[in-house]
């Protein structure tokens, strides 16, 4: 009876030194700076007049702090009490699990630690949609819905927006909830939306990793508490993980049924092109692995294609060359990045561009591994080692399906890749990883990629022995 007493104590004491400790973390100079440090582009941008073009990157987050101060009313520091309540609570009530070890509280600890982390995933995110501003890409969206709503007309036509409609139709009704609900701020509610969808995916991770017989409290935890999706989702705000649903999605069902679901998976992975066209690879990549007609995964592709076309069938009239320009001819952004650093003229650039479509294309044609989730990792790691244009929000693309695996390929480029992130102007803007650039997370990337191809050569050359 002693010794239980002792253990609630000693709970006791674990909850009251982790809410002290968080709570003074919460309340700090240091984390007031880092706020203010992102909130103003490390401070650049903090008296920025509201009447800048929002299409200017100044006006994009002139734009952001205004939308920030009118909807953000608690800060960090009041909010202090009840995240330290969260994390001393998550911290004692382990504790007192991992004490009282026995077969009802073993089963209860599996469940602890699934809502341990989605506590902490979802809570990171939404710290940073609640006290940060955001990505200017979320401001941009932001600013073509004001202006659909003051001119009307076809988006297409009146903004650069370079996004499928089906995107336009989900940020419009995010734009009207915020309406309706003035507490809301539409960057806030984005990024709730997109918080909910990386929580689906870890679900899915969950069910997949008992297919595979990986840990799935690995898996849930490398994706979900990942600093590179956390970030992504909760600060950037940017929707690659809504593609990356629908590949997951359609990757559980085929294999819970054993390939019944193969046109459902197929429909799937084409609704997810439909939002994101960057994962265009996968559906050759998908029909590959589960078909051996070549007739049949061309026609397939095919009509992804003629799909992922008609989406735009309502906006096609008077805004073609917009589309075609904005949309279809948008290859990411030149950075110093691996192979696109050697783009130091026009044509080579251009040259780059068509050699990667082309390789993306062929690729599956020419490289299949045992296994679908294998061979869609792969060809994710192969978009980021040989794009011929970046964006920081790419990065999440590989994390979802490393997870199942947690290689040291995994560990290595989600190190770098968030270390980078730290330091990223159009990310934390922390100065002290400034040192860390494209280049680094380029040459994890590859060193990730010869990793899992290595890994798979050698599985065959054991079968073939």
């Amino acid at each position: 009876m002693k010794k239980v007493i002792g253990f609630w104590i000693l709970a006791a004491l674990i909850f009251a030194f982790i809410f002290l400790g968080f709570n003074t973390f919460f309340k700090s100079e240091s984390m007031a700076h880092f706020i203010w440090n992102m909130n103003t582009f490390q401070g650049r941008f903090i008296n920025l007049a509201e009447d800048i073009p929002k299409e200017n990157i100044f006006g994009a987050y002139a734009l952001s702090i205004r939308d920030f101060k009118q909807h953000s009313t608690r800060t960090v520091s009041q909010n202090a009490p009840f995240y330290a309540l969260i994390a001393a609570g998550l911290g004692a009530t382990n504790f007192l699990i991992f004490v009282f070890a026995n077969k009802f509280v073993e089963r209860l600890r599996h469940r602890m630690i699934y809502l341990t982390v989605l506590i902490l995933g979802i809570g990171a995110r939404l710290f940073f949609a609640y006290h940060t501003t955001c990505n200017q890409d979320l401001v941009w969206w932001y600013g073509h819905m004001e202006l659909i709503e003051k001119m009307g007309g076809n988006i297409y036509q009146i903004t650069n927006y370079n996004y499928s409609p089906v995107w336009y139709f989900i940020a419009k009704f995010c734009y009207r909830l915020t309406a309706a609900i003035p507490q809301l701020s539409f960057m806030f509610t984005v990024r709730c939306l997109l918080t909910l969808i990386d929580t689906l995916i870890a679900f899915l991770l969950v069910r997949l990793s008992k297919m595979i017989t990986w840990v799935p409290q690995y898996a849930i935890a490398l994706f979900f508490l990942n600093p590179v999706s956390i970030i992504i989702t909760g600060y950037h705000g940017q929707i690659d993980n809504i593609s990356v649903l629908f590949l997951l999605l359609a990757i559980y069902l085929v294999l819970r049924d054993k390939n019944k679901n193969f046109y459902l998976g197929w429909l799937l992975i084409t609704l997810g092109i439909i939002v994101k066209h960057q994962i265009i690879q996968q559906v050759l990549i998908y029909s590959n692995q589960f078909s051996q007609s070549r007739k049949k995964i061309f026609l397939l592709f095919s009509i992804t294609i003629i799909c992922f076309l008609l989406s735009f069938g309502f906006y096609w009239n008077g805004s073609i060359s917009q589309i075609a320009g904005h949309v279809f001819g948008y290859g990411g952004m030149s950075r110093p990045y691996g192979l696109i650093s050697l783009d130091v003229y026009p044509i080579m650039a251009v040259i780059h561009k068509y050699l990667f479509i082309s390789l993306l294309l062929i690729w599956p044609f020419i490289y299949k591994t045992a296994h679908i989730l294998k061979s869609s990792l792969i060809g994710m790691l192969l978009f980021l080692v040989f794009t011929s244009g970046i964006s920081t929000q790419q990065f999440v693309l590989p994390i979802a399906l490393g997870a199942l695996q947690g290689s040291a390929g995994f560990f290595l480029f989600s190190t770098a890749a968030s270390l980078f992130l730290f330091g990223d102007l159009d990310e934390l803007k922390m100065y002290f990883f400034r040192g860390m650039t494209w280049n680094y997370v380029w040459f994890c990337a590859l060193i990730w990629f010869l990793i899992e191809l290595n890994k798979n050569s050698s599985k065959e050359a054991a079968n073939i022995g």
